[in-house]
């Protein structure tokens, strides 16, 4: 049975019963009130006969006695008067020995349907009973008319009332027909479908609730599908990376093996190249052991001085920058943090590298140290190639190159950034990308700045 038909059945029928119930009581009210004024009409008029048979007998006695015809008759002729069309007077003596002690009495007779009262009185010595009779015909016929009546109109008010219970119970149960539906759709894989709802009711809530649910789920299934994307693409790229020294090496190696007259300098540029793509593999490997373990290996947390780690970093990569003529420039603010040397060094170097190898000749590099709001700045601003805007939210991603033939020819395998977010994230900061296509590119790296600093 549907929700709609669990409400509306039982309504109509307890609206049915409350609606004649209560009918059928003002209508016996009113006919119970009715036979009591005509009761007390009855019991009025009797009175009034009582009396008028008293005064009648009275006066006509004068102080003589009076015979039992005589009263007879005269009773005969006052209740002849007094009867109507639908009020009859009768009066007649009986045994006194029949007298049971009761004055008065009403009687009701269904075949007629005449109302009697009968009361007793005395005369000259005599017992008499007097009966007033109405026809209360009339008055049973409005109470089965009004009887009709309660069941006709309310009939008539139980279906009206039937028909708005029911538009009632399809407006109210609407919401949850609309959520079945969402249920469905979401359930089918349509993420993005949402319930339509106005008010702040418990249906309204649900909606809203379920509008939130379908929004994590598909936030979460997006989530899902860029992860897999993510692993599939960084399989991908790292068969490739691997795939092409491999080949070299493979390739020389097959040429040293196979070819028998191989001159001495042959040899030697053969495993040159052989030892720097095997190097390449080494530092590929070793750049990839890095990225993967930083989150399981348990980090060595000291104070380091920020300022004397750049300083000491761009010292020892001077010589580097000058061979590739560019210069390299610090403004460096002392500031504390908690981190792991040895690691956070390693950041410091491939954002160092990352600038070298994106500045052209004659170019500058700038490396910056500044606290602002509890927490370090470290920002490597390059006069480089920069990034176009829709690459900069992929540039993190292990081995994505924005300039492929340029990074594999400045020896770079797209893994420096990767391993640098993942760095500054493991020391619960940031990597933040600013660039420029043509004009350059600022990489800021924002810690947590130490009590101690």
């Amino acid at each position: 049975m549907k929700i709609w038909q669990k409400i509306f059945l039982p309504s109509v029928v307890f609206t049915m019963i409350g609606v004649f119930a209560i009918s059928m009581w003002l209508v016996v009210r009113s006919h119970t009130l009715q036979l009591e004024a005509k009761k007390e009409s009855v019991q009025s008029r009797s009175s009034e006969v009582v009396a008028a048979l008293r005064q009648t007998v009275e006066d006509q006695k004068h102080g003589y006695f009076l015979s039992s015809s005589l009263i007879e008759e005269t009773i005969t002729e006052l209740c002849s008067e007094m009867s109507s069309e639908y009020v009859e007077v009768s009066a007649f003596r009986i045994d006194q020995a029949m007298y049971s002690g009761e004055n008065t009495c009403f009687t009701f007779s269904k075949e007629d349907g005449m109302l009697h009262f009968q009361t007793i009185i005395f005369l000259s010595g005599a017992v008499y009973q007097v009966i007033i009779s109405e026809n209360i015909q009339p008055l049973l016929a409005q109470f089965g008319e009004d009887i009709k009546t309660v069941q006709i109109y309310g009939t008539l008010v139980s279906m009206v009332i039937s028909i708005a219970l029911l538009i009632l119970a399809i407006a109210i149960t609407k919401p949850i027909k609309d959520m079945e539906k969402a249920t469905e759709r979401i359930a089918e894989g349509d993420y993005k479908y949402r319930i339509m709802y106005r008010g702040k009711d418990e249906l309204s809530e649900l909606a809203h609730h379920m509008n939130d649910m379908a929004f994590h789920i598909e936030a979460d299934t997006a989530f899902m599908e860029n992860i897999s994307e993510s692993r599939r693409m960084f399989i991908a790229n790292m068969t490739h990376e691997l795939k092409t020294p491999l080949t070299s090496i493979l390739g020389f190696a097959d040429v040293l093996r196979i070819k028998p007259d191989i001159s001495d300098e042959e040899r030697r540029n053969y495993a040159d190249i052989i030892f720097a793509e095997a190097n390449r593999l080494r530092m590929l490997s070793s750049r990839l052991m890095e990225l993967v373990t930083i989150n399981e290996v348990e980090l060595q947390m000291v104070p380091v001085n920020v300022a004397d780690l750049l300083a000491q970093t761009a010292k020892s990569y001077q010589p580097i920058c000058e061979e590739a003529k560019v210069s390299l420039t610090l403004e460096l603010e002392p500031a504390i943090i908690q981190a792991d040397e040895t690691l956070f060094a390693t950041l410091v170097v491939n954002l160092i590298d990352n600038a070298r190898k994106a500045s052209e000749t004659g170019k500058e590099i700038q490396v910056c140290c500044k606290k602002r709001h509890n927490h370090v700045l470290i920002q490597v601003k390059d006069q480089g190639s920069g990034i176009p805007k829709e690459q900069i939210c992929h540039v993190t991603e292990a081995f994505y190159m924005v300039d492929k033939s340029r990074t594999r020819k400045a020896g770079g395998a797209g893994i420096g950034l990767a391993l640098c977010k993942a760095i500054a994230t493991a020391h619960q900061g940031g990597l933040f990308i600013e660039s420029e296509y043509t004009k350059g590119t600022t990489i800021t790296v924002s810690v947590p700045l130490s009590k101690e600093g």
